[in-house]
């Protein structure tokens, strides 16, 4: 299945990355290291 995750990123990041105090963040990237479980259960749905 991790064929798919290039897509499932595409649609996380589908409306922009996220600013914060002037940094940018991608928001897969913040799903992905804050949140691993509700990445991957998200993922898996």
């Amino acid at each position: 299945m991790d064929f798919w995750r290039p897509k499932y990123h595409e649609y996380l990041n589908s409306e922009g990355d996220v600013d914060i105090i002037g940094s940018t963040f991608q928001r897969s990237r913040i799903l992905r290291e804050l949140e691993p479980e509700t990445y991957q259960l998200s993922f898996e749905v």
